[in-house]
């Protein structure tokens, strides 16, 4: 399922940036391929991720870790 999620984001990237515009320089490719990679981790809602974006996820992901840490840490030290 990897590859799937992979011809994805190579499509979209394709069309919104590389299909985009014309680009003069390795530098300019670079700074529009920076400020789209933000925009889609930050402000572009998927449906994979139930309408959260990349950041929001990891951020759950995260706290969610941390949160079986700690009860982790809290049984064994009742143990």
């Amino acid at each position: 399922m990897h590859n799937g999620y992979n011809e994805r984001l190579n499509r979209t990237y394709r069309e919104d940036v590389l299909d985009a515009y014309f680009f003069d320089s390795l530098e300019q490719l670079r700074i529009s391929s920076d400020k789209w990679l933000d925009n889609f981790n930050s402000k572009h809602p998927h449906r994979s991720m139930k309408g959260l974006t990349p950041n929001q996820k990891r951020t759950l992901l995260k706290n969610s870790a941390m949160k079986n840490e700690e009860l982790t840490i809290e049984i064994n030290n009742r143990v």
